[in-house]
């Protein structure tokens, strides 16, 4: 078995080709995405991809197209998804080819409010995205991250101010519009935010204009920079955060930090672990130190 890294994605070829998020399509290989964001989708901008079925449904409001499966079975080897636990229909790839291979993708194993944590399987070989997998990434548990999320939307909007929470639009946006929900919220959303919303029941209303009165508004990261229009418009303060693990005031992560990443590995129980993704290297390093037979993924790796 042969792999080779490819954006953010693995190409494994053992007498066939796999391709999991990778950023182009290889002739005769069968192409996989584990999730929805654009940085796993370069296959998919160019022909059909295999996926679960919530990640196809998605595939499609992105105006990409996803083939719905449970699994795929041909004659030298059979790919199952597992719960991935970092955002709405994101799966792990689990290969069984005689060698057991699970390709997490991005992944967490704490739950959130609209996805449950990454499934365990005993395998031969983890293949692991590496993203903040590095010590000195610990993030707060949910609990306590909800809390000051909380406390910081009740502070402003009593203030007489709005709130603009910055997350992507297909994930973060639907964890924090399942949170804001849970306050009793409904926030104001674009429109390609309310499509995936509405595939998982979620309430939102769709921004036309900016609100008059203090609300919460979910808009994309690149939108930063309007919030002083939104003030000169209403005359209403808008006061916002970017929700995400690279921003120490409120790291709501979506990929597992290190403290996550080496339990994973503990509870996999792998002979072989692969790095991939961000951070491969380093993390390769930090988990030979912890034990474990990690090995970065390099172009041609053998197994």
């Amino acid at each position: 078995m042969i792999l080779y890294p490819s954006g953010n994605g693995v190409l494994i070829e053992d007498g066939f080709k796999v391709a999991i998020d990778t950023s182009k399509r290889f002739r005769g290989a069968v192409h996989i995405v584990t999730h929805a964001h654009w940085d796993h989708l370069g296959a998919a901008r160019s022909g059909p991809v295999y996926s679960n079925v919530e990640t196809a449904e998605i595939l499609k409001v992105r105006g990409l197209e996803g083939i719905p499966v449970d699994g795929i079975t041909r004659e030298d080897f059979e790919v199952r998804f597992l719960d991935a636990g970092h955002i709405v229909g994101s799966s792990q790839v689990l290969l069984l080819n005689g060698k057991d291979v699970l390709i997490t993708g991005d992944f967490k194993l704490e739950p959130d409010a609209v996805v449950r944590g990454a499934e365990i399987e005993n395998v031969d070989v983890l293949v692991i995205d590496t993203t903040f997998g590095v010590p000195h990434f610990k993030f707060p548990s949910r609990k306590v991250l909800y809390r000051q999320l909380e406390v910081f939307i009740k502070d402003r909007l009593s203030d007489g101010r709005s709130v603009v929470l910055f997350g992507y639009s297909v994930g973060k946006s639907q964890e924090l519009t399942a949170f804001l929900n849970t306050m009793g919220i409904i926030p104001y959303v674009l429109p390609e935010t309310h499509r995936v919303n509405v595939l998982f029941g979620l309430k939102d209303v769709v921004l036309r204009r900016v609100p008059s009165e203090p609300s919460v508004l979910i808009l994309p990261p690149k939108f930063k920079r309007v919030l002083d229009a939104f003030r000169i418009q209403t005359g209403i303060e808008h006061v916002g955060i970017f929700v995400s693990g690279w921003n120490p005031e409120m790291p709501i992560s979506s990929h597992a930090d290190w403290y996550q990443t080496v339990r994973f590995i503990e509870e996999v129980s792998p002979e072989v672990v692969v790095t991939y993704g961000e951070n491969a290297e380093r993390s390769a390093v930090f988990l030979r130190a912890e034990g474990f037979n990690a090995i970065p993924l390099r172009s041609g790796l053998f197994l």
